[in-house]
């Protein structure tokens, strides 16, 4: 066992039955909890030996290569906002005969640890406000309509002695605020060997999904058959029916609209500075709205040529460039037509720190796109420019991106194929989005605040103070997203 603050928990690759529905909830919970910045998945109690005595402690499994399989002790720090785990108890399964499938049941704790300080110090000043982040882990953990499991909350308990039973922890260290600590405990069941995407229920009659979908992962107690979905009826009635059948709040995803007068930006920062020699990655989710030289990431100077940047073509294609200075300089491009006008579409770059343009890739919706042109006389030139990112539009203030963003990303590593379809995937909630390694996270609308002549936005990975707007008008933040 080791002692990591911030472990990097690797994502499982084809979970079933709890396992995908605990991949599920950590991002729910992620992206419905603010606060709760370090959502772990499934720990495992393990023995540890000190001062002669056998203790349990709560672990995630890191994996690893050749013999050393690693595991990372879970235990309250009260220098993360908020953390979480599960930890799975028991299973009984309701099954009338031996060669059927049947409903599983699972007893499953979660257990939450935050620092009241770092949520909220003004209000702890008056109040320990526990019961507030409480009530909501229980709307959300209840807002599970449309999904292929069921949650439900049966207890929540508050002494120490209760939330940490059976685990080794210094309970006269974690009594007291500003820490505070709960344990629900819950019931998930779903359908023995159920593997299918857990659709949206608020969204399947827009989506069109096929009758064997929808019987598969919806509750039968409605009408979606191909008649009821297609027939005659207007928008508002549409709109109508969405709303009866979502019982529960969803979040609203947001976008903003740069509309080729503005962009985003973050203060300069050596965490996204690259250097030519290290590994890196970008993605974001965009709509454009003219073909044109549109701007995305640009951490780029042109007075030196140093840095780099990610932009589309006037014919419709992706192009990533590395650059000591324009003649040193690593760059590839996508064939033309990459992307359509007026639709969503996901761009990645990975980067695997070669200096080569073997090393260098753009995917374009999870697919791994050809290199149409590209250049490669960057060698060991540095490309550190020590200047901010930009977002949107370049350090100079032109080629503004014409059209949307919906959020942007940036790693310290290089991603692999199976994490590109997952990041990608990950914006319709069919797997968790990639965190490990992940430095920068905008998403471009949630949470934005408006200020006396600008947008700020929050960086959801928690490396940076946040993402301001140069250029963008109020009311550029829309709901038209992905």
């Amino acid at each position: 066992m080791i002692r990591l603050q911030s472990p990097i928990v690797p994502v499982p690759t084809n979970p079933v039955d709890i396992d995908r529905a605990i991949v599920d909830l950590q991002l729910v919970l992620a992206t419905n909890l603010p606060w709760l910045t370090h959502v772990y998945g499934r720990t495992y109690k393990m023995v540890d030996q000190t001062k002669g005595q056998a203790i349990f402690l709560p672990e995630v499994y890191l994996g690893g290569s050749d013999a050393s399989k690693r595991y990372s002790s879970i235990t309250p720090d009260n220098d993360k906002q908020g953390q979480c785990f599960f930890m799975v108890r028991r299973l009984s399964i309701d099954a009338d005969d031996w060669f059927v499938k049947g409903r599983l049941n699972y007893d499953v704790d979660l257990i939450f640890s935050v620092n009241l300080s770092l949520i909220n110090n003004p209000l702890l000043e008056t109040e320990l406000f526990t019961a507030n982040l409480e009530s909501q882990i229980r709307l959300v953990l209840r807002s599970n309509v449309g999904k292929a499991y069921r949650v439900n909350v049966q207890e929540v308990f508050y002494e120490s002695r209760d939330v940490w039973r059976d685990l080794a922890v210094e309970i006269a260290t974690v009594e007291k605020a500003p820490l505070q600590h709960f344990r629900v405990k819950c019931n998930i069941s779903l359908d023995e060997g159920c593997t299918t995407v857990p659709y949206d229920r608020c969204t399947a009659l827009q989506n069109n999904l096929s009758d064997s979908d929808r019987n598969i992962c919806l509750l039968p107690t409605y009408d979606f058959s191909s008649s009821a979905v297609q027939s005659n009826v207007t928008p508002n009635q549409q709109i109508q029916l969405s709303d009866w059948l979502c019982s529960a709040p969803v979040p609203v995803r947001k976008s903003t609209n740069i509309g080729g007068t503005g962009r985003i930006f973050a203060s300069a920062d050596p965490i996204y500075d690259f250097e030519y020699n290290t590994p890196f990655s970008l993605s974001c989710w965009i709509k454009v709205d003219s073909n044109g030289v549109n701007n995305l990431f640009n951490h780029y100077t042109s007075s030196s040529g140093t840095g780099y940047f990610l932009i589309t073509l006037p014919d419709g294609s992706f192009r990533v460039d590395l650059q000591n200075t324009q003649a040193l300089r690593l760059s590839i491009s996508t064939p033309p037509s990459a992307f359509s006008l007026n639709t969503w579409v996901h761009c990645m770059v990975t980067y695997d720190g070669s200096s080569t343009v073997a090393g260098l890739n753009i995917y374009v919706d999870s697919a791994l796109q050809l290199k149409a042109a590209s250049t490669q006389t960057l060698g060991a030139n540095s490309i550190r420019n020590g200047l901010m990112l930009f977002f949107g539009q370049t350090m100079d203030g032109t080629n503004s991106l014409q059209g949307k963003v919906a959020d942007f990303k940036v790693w310290d590593r290089e991603l692999t194929d199976q994490e590109v379809t997952a990041e990608y995937n990950a914006r319709a909630s069919l797997t968790a989005p990639v965190t490990s390694g992940l430095v920068l996270w905008c998403e471009c609308g949630n949470n934005a605040q408006f200020g006396a002549t600008d947008y700020t936005m929050p960086d959801k990975a928690n490396t940076v103070a946040g993402f301001q707007t140069s250029g963008v008008p109020i009311g550029s933040v829309t709901t038209d997203v992905p």
